[in-house]
């Protein structure tokens, strides 16, 4: 990532600028993907709404109702700390954003400076779409691949719009990334929403006598 900032992210950041303004038309509606906002409001009415069938049903439908909200609670909280880890790290790096390359050049770190315009390692927006496209995949395999594709659209989005430096992207996947994986680990020890077989965490299913009596 180092490496990356030193040889590319200034001439990227000039090739970006130099775009056709179509061009950032697109990208200004991908990258609304990344509002972690929407991740924030569909994860909890997701969660309220299986909370309250699980409180009114029995049986399997109970049993599908509390894996539903688990789920819908684990997607919350890897959206909740991979939003904090970029807010913990924003502040006291201090990185501004590509736009003002010409005044404080891709390295003029302004460390707590309580500024927008100072926030750019790491990409939030990257941090919650790589997120969520690790954590829903490990729920869902099969849409895995499709949600990585988005993550990398939104990513490039950010270089385009002039909002964050390709090290700043990097960073963010890395940091999204890591959260899903970390969390799985977690609820996994807790048996909540995964659990462990042999060296694997899988997501966990409805138990066998619920299945057959469905």
């Amino acid at each position: 990532m180092i490496a990356v900032a030193l040889l590319f992210d200034a001439k990227i950041a000039r090739y970006m600028d130099g775009l056709e303004p179509i061009v950032r038309v697109i990208f200004e509606k991908i990258t609304r993907i990344g509002t972690s906002g929407y991740v924030f409001a569909t994860t909890i009415l997701a969660c309220l709404g299986a909370l309250v069938f699980y409180v009114r049903r029995h049986g399997l439908a109970r049993a599908r109702a509390g894996l539903v909200a688990g789920r819908a609670f684990y997607l919350f909280a890897v959206c909740a700390v991979s939003g904090l880890a970029s807010q913990l790290m924003k502040l006291p790096i201090g990185r501004p954003r590509p736009f003002l390359i010409d005044t404080f050049g891709p390295f003029g770190f302004h460390p707590f400076m309580f500024n927008a315009k100072f926030a750019s390692f790491p990409s939030g927006h990257t941090i919650t779409v790589f997120a969520m496209a690790a954590a829903i995949g490990f729920l869902a395999p099969r849409l895995r691949w499709p949600l990585f594709i988005v993550a990398v659209l939104v990513a490039i989005s950010r270089l385009v719009l002039g909002s964050h430096y390709l090290s700043d992207t990097m960073g963010g996947a890395l940091i999204g990334l890591a959260s899903a994986f970390i969390l799985r680990r977690l609820f996994a020890r807790r048996r909540i929403v995964f659990e462990t077989e042999g060296n694997r965490i899988v997501p966990r299913l409805l138990p066998k006598k619920l299945s057959a009596a469905g």
